[in-house]
């Protein structure tokens, strides 16, 4: 029986002969030999044979007579074929559903006895690249980034239109009729009011329109009153 570590850089440490056993059970139950009994009982035979302690016992005519050939030609020409079978279904078998297993049971190429192995996965280094993200991911929060910021000036805009003139603060604001003809402005004394003509009749005379007063500070949309002449002094 050949035993050896497959760890890289670590302590031999060889599978008991326990482990091999499982090994071998769980190999057998696999894909790669539910249906190939020849295969199956070749491996069954060396591995028993190598942990009962009769490795020098397995030859090519042993191996033969295991699988039940008589003539020795017939054996010799069989068995070799059968064990580049069992080399490819093994590496088959370790390349998928037996990549984790922690025993490694393996025939090397022009023997019969197999070597067994302590197999001890390495896990990965942490990665120390940063999670990064798609042009495209990039692209559409930039894009909402954009949109919200101009929603909020806008806002904003709005919000301190509608606010109170402060002190000092100058707006202008539109005390006229849209639709009328107004003329000769002025303010009064007291720079509370603003007078001035304006043809509230529409009609184009502005000698029969009436003067307007309005506050100074009178703010944009109040709807305007006008004053007949008879009752301005």
């Amino acid at each position: 029986m050949i035993l050896r570590d497959a760890g890289p850089g670590l302590p031999a440490t060889p599978p008991r002969p326990e482990e091999v056993s499982l090994e071998l059970e769980r190999i057998l139950g696999s894909e790669s030999f539910r249906n190939k009994p020849k295969l199956a009982r070749f491996l069954r035979y060396v591995v028993e044979a190598s942990l009962a302690s009769e490795s020098s016992a397995i030859k090519q005519y042993s191996v033969g007579e295991a699988l039940g050939y008589g003539s020795a030609v017939d054996s010799d020409n069989n068995v070799r074929a059968h064990a580049v079978r069992l080399r490819q279904a093994l590496s088959a078998y370790y390349a998928g559903p037996g990549i984790d297993d922690a025993v490694r049971v393996e025939l090397p190429k022009g023997r019969y006895v197999p070597v067994f192995s302590s197999h001890r996965s390495v896990p990965p280094l942490p990665s120390t690249k940063r999670p990064g993200f798609s042009f495209a991911t990039r692209f559409r929060v930039g894009a909402g980034l954009t949109v919200a910021a101009a929603l909020v000036a806008g806002a904003l805009i709005s919000w301190r239109w509608r606010q109170p003139a402060a002190a000092g603060d100058p707006r202008l604001t539109s005390i006229t009729v849209a639709d009328a003809l107004n003329d000769s402005p002025s303010t009064s004394a007291d720079g509370r009011l603003i007078a001035f003509s304006s043809d509230a009749e529409g009609n184009g005379d502005i000698s029969r329109g009436y003067p307007l007063l309005a506050p100074s500070s009178t703010p944009l949309g109040t709807a305007m009153t006008f004053i007949p002449p008879r009752f301005l002094s």
